[in-house]
């Protein structure tokens, strides 16, 4: 979220207009511009750029179809102390296991411990020691000791069939690259780049993905189920160590 905001302050002093909470409902075409529609406006462009990866609906066709939603989620502690922390990613290094729903683990800048895996939030009471985030902390780090959870949260990664990020211009002025499974942080910064430098006139030869038309994702549906109900027996299985 930082660096996201991070973004955004740079986009604004760069003389970037955000609009907050204002969803896109159509794009229309005419006379050579596009008209983007929203619940309480309308902006005109030349071009229009689609950055919406594993929250795409059904704005442009067949956008949402290829998209394979994974869920991923994370738990916040209170703020641990000095003594604590010296113990416990002494050198503040993140980390991140190999197991099939990897564990991954950080401090923030509150130095909070923030534990998170693959799938959508577990249900159960959070204050619960049998619940995931405590049952992990102590596989993790067995001499930490019961910490309260203070913030939980979820979002969804963006997957594609064969881990392909995908580059597609389905209509003259239209670009948008999604799918960066998992590892969107650095890649969605850079196709970012990329898809300005389009815009602004760089041939579609030189972008590093070739144009490719949208499909959807072959049994889609399967692969959704398939994930979700493998992240859980994991966690299932995790209660019986």
């Amino acid at each position: 979220m930082s660096y996201a905001r991070g973004l955004a302050t740079a986009a604004v002093k760069a003389g970037a207009v955000i609009h907050e909470h204002t969803p896109v409902t159509k794009l229309e075409n005419a006379g050579g511009k596009w008209t983007v529609k929203t619940a309480t406006g309308t902006v005109t462009a030349d071009k229009v750029i689609v950055a919406t990866n594993a929250y795409s609906d059904d704005l442009w066709p067949g956008m949402k179809q290829e998209i394979i939603p994974v869920g991923c989620y994370m738990y916040a502690t209170e703020p641990l102390g000095e003594n604590v922390r010296k113990t416990i990613l002494p050198s503040l290094h993140p980390i991140y296991d190999t197991q099939p729903a990897m564990v991954f683990t950080r401090y923030d800048r509150d130095h909070r411990l923030v534990v998170g895996s693959l799938g959508y939030l577990p249900p159960g009471d959070v204050a619960a020691a049998r619940t995931w985030p405590h049952r992990t902390l102590r596989y993790l780090f067995p001499h930490l000791g019961e910490q309260k959870m203070s913030f939980k949260w979820a979002g969804t990664l963006g997957f594609t069939s064969d881990a392909i990020p995908r580059f597609h211009e389905p209509a003259p002025g239209i670009s948008m690259t999604l799918g960066y499974n998992g590892r969107g942080i650095a890649p969605g910064t850079y196709w970012g780049q990329m898809l300005a430098k389009r815009a602004m006139g760089m041939a579609a030869s030189e972008f590093p993905l070739p144009v490719t038309p949208i499909k959807p994702a072959r049994m889609r549906s399967m692969w959704m189920f398939f994930y979700e109900s493998a992240f859980s027996a994991y966690r299932l299985k995790s209660l019986f160590k």
